[in-house]
């Protein structure tokens, strides 16, 4: 009777080591691969307890997609009342007193035509910038919130007119002048910003109201099972990873031993 020593087996496995290892890596993702499937959580349940978590499940991510929502909502209204408080700080025509507006009318002569373009590069300007033509004759009318800021205004104006247009000597006619057109504009804006602020508090309100519903939702309306049992137990991914390389390692084994006897 022939004697098999396990050294020498071992030492068949060790020149052949790269179809060993090949061998064994095979087996082992098998194994993982099965026992991913076979952990699938559903798999491990009764038919009730999968009803029971599928519609926790449902009205979970109902919930938290209703809070992203929420949360969109308020970020586009920081977006608006940002965009319109930068307008409000900055705009020529909300720092207008209705009561006292500084308004300056620009009249001259040209037979070339005027490219309004020119005039409105500053972005503020094409609320209190007004350009008219009759026949051959022009009149710009600014309005502005100060004396100096319209006289600094109409310098700008008289630069443009200048470097662009050949026309005869403006005639500037100055004067103060009060509209309440313009106050119920201001208006409509102030109330506009006002409107966004207090809609968008409403929207902070309900996410707060929003988030602790589904705390407590997740807190008592969590199927039982889903404390008991995970929806992924690492163990059995495990089990069957090694079981796969416990299995080849013995046929590998088996497979050599039997070589030797033959």
């Amino acid at each position: 009777m022939k004697t098999i020593y396990m050294w020498d087996i071992l030492k068949d496995l060790w020149k052949r080591k790269v179809f060993v290892v090949v061998c064994l890596l095979i087996c082992t993702g098998l194994g993982t691969i099965t026992g991913y499937k076979k952990s699938n959580f559903y798999d491990r349940i009764s038919a009730k307890e999968k009803v029971k978590v599928e519609d926790y499940f449902e009205k979970t991510g109902k919930y938290e997609q209703n809070i992203k929502d929420t949360e969109e909502g308020i970020r586009l209204f920081d977006d608006k009342i940002k965009e319109l408080q930068e307008y409000i700080d900055n705009s020529i025509f909300m720092h207008l007193n209705p009561d006292k507006i500084y308004v300056a009318d620009i009249k001259y002569s040209s037979e070339s035509l005027i490219n309004e373009a020119d005039f409105l590069k500053d972005k503020y300007w094409s609320e209190v910038l007004d350009i008219s033509k009759k026949d051959s004759y022009y009149n710009i009318s600014m309005m502005h919130s100060s004396e100096e800021q319209l006289l600094e205004s109409v310098n700008k104006i008289a630069e443009i007119i200048k470097n662009n247009y050949k026309i005869s000597k403006p005639i500037i006619n100055c004067y103060i002048k009060a509209d309440i057109n313009i106050a119920n504009k201001q208006k409509e804006v102030l109330n506009g910003l006002s409107e966004y602020i207090k809609k968008r508090a409403e929207l902070e309100n309900s996410l707060k109201e929003q988030k602790t519903f589904l705390a407590k939702f997740k807190l008592e309306e969590k199927p039982q099972v889903l404390f008991t049992k995970e929806l992924r137990p690492i163990s059995i991914i495990f089990r069957y990873a090694l079981f796969g390389f416990v299995a080849s390692a013995i046929v590998l084994i088996s497979i050599f031993t039997i070589r030797r006897i033959l």
